[in-house]
């Protein structure tokens, strides 16, 4: 499996609290505040074109509606995805995954892609991500994540040597009986990191899981004095909506 470095700094969403979500603005946002790592969800159009969105429908951060799944990506495109945040980013378009992966290279920044895939088709929706990654190289450090244990299954074996982390909030955290469990789960998919939802997260946890020599990244994190005490514990990356907080202590 190819090594990765990240770094303490990871824009959430690009930098969700500065820019609209999972857009290129979004993302210029993070760049311009000397973020080297951002993280990104993906969602798969109608038409199996890989597009960044966190929800399952483009409702909250669009002028239009309707699930992602249910439009093809001209359809998608045809929305604005700016205005909700603010009126300075009226007509920002839907992002695909390509034009993503083209501006990350050209500016050489790490990515964190986050799979939001529909239920019994994570499967279809990773075989898109491949279709794409074959005619568009990502030439910088990169990792898939997921809640979804089925999505981390077939990111094993469709990349196996890709890295890959699990993420645990309270609602994912009841399907394991234990962090035994939990770790158990990480070395069957051959995941190197956690990613732990900061309202669940103590430093006993953060103990127990560096001794398993697993990476521990914690989200989200907008407060210089939370991010420092995290770090205290051993922490490795935290994601932030608030790159501009952190661009000294990055």
């Amino acid at each position: 499996m190819q090594k990765i470095f990240l770094p303490k700094i990871i824009g959430h969403r690009g930098a969700k609290s500065l820019a609209p979500e999972n857009t290129l603005s979004g993302i210029y946002a993070a760049v311009l505040h000397k973020t080297k790592f951002i993280e990104i969800d993906v969602k798969i159009s109608k038409d199996k074109i890989p597009v960044l969105l966190h929800d399952d429908t483009i409702d909250r951060t669009s002028d239009g509606w309707g699930k992602c799944s249910d439009l093809n990506f001209s359809e998608l495109s045809k929305f604005d995805y700016g205005s909700w945040f603010d009126e300075s980013f009226v007509d920002e378009k839907i992002l695909s995954l390509k034009e993503c992966l083209e501006y990350i290279n050209r500016k050489k920044i790490g990515l964190n892609i986050e799979l939001k895939l529909n239920k019994g088709r994570e499967k279809e929706g990773i075989n898109s991500i491949k279709k794409l990654f074959k005619r568009k190289k990502i030439t910088t450090d990169y990792f898939f994540s997921s809640f979804n244990i089925v999505s981390l299954d077939h990111i094993s074996k469709i990349f196996p040597n890709i890295p890959r982390g699990i993420l645990v909030d309270k609602s994912t955290k009841k399907q394991f009986s234990s962090l035994e469990d939990l770790i158990n789960i990480c070395n069957k998919y051959n995941c190197f990191s956690i990613g732990i939802d900061s309202k669940i997260i103590d430093k006993n946890m953060v103990d127990y899981l560096k001794k398993r020599k697993l990476l521990v990244n914690v989200f989200t994190i907008n407060k210089l004095d939370d991010a420092n005490e995290l770090f205290s514990w051993g922490v490795n990356s935290i994601f932030t909506d608030r790159p501009d907080i952190f661009i000294i202590n990055s």
